[in-house]
């Protein structure tokens, strides 16, 4: 809305156009009702009335197209008001482009996204989430496999269950092998009491395992530490469940205030409290990375695009906390299968399943793909089973024999030929002969393939 005046008062005021604004004939307050132009007048019944040109701007429709997306999957979204421009309010979970509204998913979270005609009129939001795909399709065999027609060759289909998606072992400095740099903080202390990287052995002579460690140690009498060190940031949106393991070792004292691990969900501006150890020694001198010695659940975090942790340790004269060996272990949604034939390939034994038989009806290179669905996203991985076909094997030489008896298989053609002894329908390539020798009773067998 917008309000006008006349100094003259006691007057009426009028729209040309109601269709794009009306007006309170008396209260002259303007409320746009669809872009354009409409005149404006005002008259006290003394002399003509006057009037001036007044434009409404348009204001963007609701955004439409699909709310979800895929990592590194698009969704294209539109506005009824053409000419304006697409921003995304996070581009490390979405990009968009500005001036097609076609979304990119970059990492699992939500963002939201806004499109603005430009005109100093009100802008159309929406709330774009972006899931996560299951991990790559293993089939197991994985490598093609050649058959003879009318066999069959077995298959199974997994995903990988967990992911980490932040370690730090600080072998390498303050840049974890996963996530990104940490960060360190300090508002009261000592250079020696800070958090800080120490080789080891630690403060104290604690060995760890052998590698570098992060300890603070505010051994300072009479005078308070307060030090901090900060994980970037990452994401568990789109996950099952996951958890933070890591080694520790903490000597408890009376002057400690705050001895606890704190998460934040919002780049910092605010922090709850995850675990707290305040009062209690935790761990030992020693410890395995291959074996953490404590678990954090992060059920709670499940969910959230933007998560992270801190290591906040406020004392006066306390002893020491070492942390080593940092890991978040994330779990996917178990993911569903589905296998189908490729150009009409046939034979499945089942189609929703991780595990398929699978019995080609047609000769030559049969390709089948199997696709893992989880999040209303999809991996997709294939196989090729070739199946092959010699021609029929006919055998001479049999009867009643005095001794021994030589067996002649011929035939089989575009195949080698192979005794398979007495086991009928013998799969064996051991033995490469269309002529064999036998010197007891019984029935044999030789086959033809084609590899």
């Amino acid at each position: 809305t917008s309000t006008l005046t006349n100094p003259g008062g006691l007057g009426t005021w009028t729209s040309s156009n109601t269709g794009v604004a009306t007006i309170g004939s008396s209260t002259g307050i303007v409320t746009g009702v669809a872009g354009g132009t409409t005149v404006i007048s005002y008259a006290n019944g003394c002399g003509s009335p006057v009037g001036s040109v007044f434009s409404v701007n348009q204001t963007p429709g609701s955004i439409t197209g699909a709310a979800t997306a895929c990592v590194g999957g698009t969704a294209t979204l539109s506005n009824p008001n053409s000419g304006g421009t697409w921003s995304s309010s996070n581009t490390s979970v979405a990009t968009v482009v500005a001036g097609t509204g076609v979304v990119t998913g970059v990492s699992g979270g939500t963002c939201t996204i806004t499109y603005d005609l430009g005109n100093g009129c009100a802008v159309a939001t929406r709330v774009q989430t972006i899931n996560i795909a299951p991990p790559a399709v293993t089939i197991s065999p994985s490598t093609a496999s050649t058959i003879c027609l009318a066999s069959s060759g077995s298959f199974t289909a997994t995903t990988t269950p967990t992911v980490n998606v932040l370690a730090q072992d600080w072998n390498t400095g303050m840049t974890g092998s996963i996530g990104g740099t940490w960060s360190i903080t300090n508002t009261a202390g000592s250079a020696t009491s800070y958090w800080q990287i120490r080789t080891s052995p630690g403060y104290s002579g604690e060995t760890g395992d052998g590698t570098p460690m992060m300890q603070a140690a505010p051994d300072d009498i009479s005078t308070l530490t307060s030090t901090i060190v900060t994980s970037p940031s990452f994401s568990l949106a789109g996950y099952a469940s996951a958890n933070l393991t890591l080694n520790q070792y903490f000597v408890s004292y009376s002057g400690d205030a705050t001895v606890a691990v704190e998460y934040s969900l919002n780049g910092g501006s605010t922090w709850s409290t995850l675990s707290s150890i305040l009062g209690t020694s935790t761990g030992g001198t020693t410890w395995s990375a291959a074996t953490p010695t404590t678990t954090i659940s992060l059920a709670a975090l499940i969910g959230q695009p933007n998560v992270t942790l801190r290591w906040n340790y406020i004392s006066t004269w306390g002893y020491y906390w070492a942390i080593d060996n940092i890991v978040v272990k994330a779990n996917y949604n178990t993911p569903s299968y589905t296998w189908s034939g490729i150009s009409g390939a046939t034979g499945l034994s089942c189609s929703s399943c991780a595990a398929t038989t699978i019995t080609p009806t047609v000769l030559g290179a049969n390709i089948y793909s199997v696709t893992a669905t989880a999040n209303g996203c999809n991996t997709t991985s294939g196989v090729t089973l070739t199946t092959e076909q010699a021609g029929a094997v006919t055998v001479s030489g049999g009867g009643v024999a005095c001794g021994a008896a030589t067996l002649t298989a011929s035939g089989g053609s575009g195949g080698t030929i192979y005794y398979q002894g007495s086991t009928s329908g013998g799969t064996s390539t051991a033995t490469p002969s269309s002529s064999q020798s036998v010197t007891s009773s019984g029935t044999y067998y030789f086959r033809a393939r084609t590899a």
